[in-house]
């Protein structure tokens, strides 16, 4: 319908309530004859909207609505124009998203990039919604594990293993093992956040990391990188690896009291991300980068950084001394 209004000239507004922009219009969700009014009172917009109980669809939803004045084409009188739309899809993620209690949050976000965490919380509500009898996804609908799944061209990845681990394992107790790992992949891990690359896990005693594929946005989760610079991505995991092979001598072996050593091996070429698995799932890199990268460090000698000619080439001014 169209309102009278004692503002001709209203300029264009957005009725703000729980979420900018946004308005929750009570608890259930309205048939699709129902009665809507909106009258705007001197302070702002007021959405009343009537409501009918229907058991098919007891949820919230979220709409946003913005109100202009137009003139009325035919009468030429103002009236004022409603543009309503439905965003209960992006409001129930932000929702869900705060509802991870932060000390959840804080272990996830060290396991995941933004856009996996974001795919999990939406899986897991489309699971297990025993309240909600009605609007659950259809299997088309439910998020797809392979929508995660991105290519990058020009990735730099890191192995790094310990000389002599094997031998080692043998000789001293599991647990000593343990508590030795630990303390060397902590260490490794503080490079990690120190050098701003990403660590993609650990097998054993090897350690993998990679960079041009990941940044910190700004509310503080790792994200894909959409813009890497590949020479920057080189040059920060080759000086991470520096770093490496200097803080590993800091740890002592428990079987001899010796300075770890270690060997790195680095190469950069195309690689694909995505989420394996549904118990203890994986955020994991693919491709034939990978390989190169492991002959890299398999066949490097005792504490040195052994590059591929694909990473040389992208750090021209690179002290390699």
């Amino acid at each position: 319908h169209h309102h009278h209004h004692h503002q001709p000239n209203l300029q264009q507004r957005r009725a703000s309530f729980p979420m900018p922009g946004t308005f929750q219009m009570a608890g259930q969700a309205s048939k699709p004859d129902s009665a809507e009014e909106l009258y705007d009172t001197e302070e702002g917009a007021e959405a009343t909207v009537s409501m009918e109980n229907s058991i098919a669809s007891l949820m919230p939803f979220w709409h946003e609505v913005q109100a202009m004045s137009i003139t009325d084409p035919v009468s030429g009188r103002a009236a004022l124009l409603l543009l309503q739309t439905d965003i209960t899809s992006r409001a129930e993620l932000e929702t869900r998203m705060a509802a991870l209690t932060e000390s959840q949050l804080a272990m996830l976000e060290q396991m995941f990039p933004r856009h996996v965490l974001e795919y999990m919380v939406a899986k897991q509500h489309s699971h297990n919604s025993p309240d909600l009898p009605v609007r659950l996804p259809s299997p088309s609908q439910a998020p797809n594990a392979n929508q995660l799944a991105s290519s990058h061209e020009n990735v730099t990845i890191l192995f790094t293993d310990i000389v002599g681990f094997t031998a080692m394992s043998k000789e001293v107790k599991p647990d000593q093992v343990m508590a030795y790992l630990n303390e060397l992949f902590t260490a490794f891990d503080a490079l990690v956040d120190t050098y701003e690359i990403y660590k993609v896990e650990t097998a054993g005693d090897c350690y993998i990391a990679a960079g041009g594929l990941t940044l910190i946005d700004e509310d503080g989760f790792t994200c894909i990188d959409p813009t890497p610079d590949p020479q920057e991505a080189a040059q920060r995991v080759l000086s991470f690896a520096k770093a490496l092979l200097y803080c590993a001598k800091k740890v002592v072996m428990p079987h001899n009291g010796e300075p770890t050593q270690i060997r790195v091996g680095i190469h950069t070429g195309p690689a694909v991300t995505g989420l394996i698995g549904t118990k203890l799932p994986k955020y994991s890199v693919f491709g034939d980068t990978m390989n190169t990268a492991s002959r890299m460090e398999s066949t490097c000698p005792y504490g040195c950084i052994q590059i591929s000619q694909a990473t040389h080439t992208l750090l021209p001014n690179h002290p390699f001394t």
